[in-house]
């Protein structure tokens, strides 16, 4: 899990806030996430798969995932795009989307260099609470920022199932 350090110090900025406020939801969700993490440092698995692009341009992407009583609990996709390298991360509770972060940063050093990451934290399909930073667009409301996150969960799920299914483990 090559941006877990990055995911492990936002929950920790983030439980800074926890613990003032008492959520349970998000003690759940960082006790899920501590034990998946757990778990994939033991069982972690790889594929790899190429995405064709217009103009004969293909993306490696590495996928790693982490599997629990037959279901995906983790997976994560890591991918370079022209000169920026992107992460995405997915951990899961009975098939749903508990957490997911998402990781831009610049694969050249660049004048201007940038960072995005994105974190987002879920109960039931619904956004609770997100942290954000870098040269994201501020202006998006927390239900464009929902709907988004949800689908990009959907078509990257439906890939590792599809995957996994091909593979016999699904």
């Amino acid at each position: 899990m090559r941006n877990g350090w990055l995911l492990g110090i936002a929950l920790f900025l983030c439980m800074a806030g926890r613990a003032q406020t008492g959520n349970s939801w998000r003690a759940r969700i960082d006790d899920l996430i501590e034990q998946t993490d757990s778990l994939s440092l033991k069982s972690q698995t790889t594929f790899y798969t190429v995405k064709y692009l217009k103009h004969d341009r293909t993306i490696k992407e590495t996928w790693y995932y982490t599997m629990k009583d037959g279901k995906p609990v983790f997976f994560q996709l890591h991918y370079v795009v022209d000169s920026s390298e992107f992460t995405e991360s997915y951990y899961l509770d009975r098939n749903r989307l508990v957490c997911m972060a998402r990781f831009e940063d610049p694969y050249i050093n660049q004048k201007g260099d940038y960072n995005n990451t994105e974190i987002f934290f879920f109960q039931d399909n619904t956004l609770r609470q997100y942290v954000t930073s870098g040269h994201r667009n501020a202006y998006t409301s927390k239900f464009e920022r929902q709907n988004d996150c949800l689908i990009k969960f959907e078509e990257r799920f439906t890939e590792l199932r599809a995957n996994l299914r091909q593979k016999g483990l699904y």
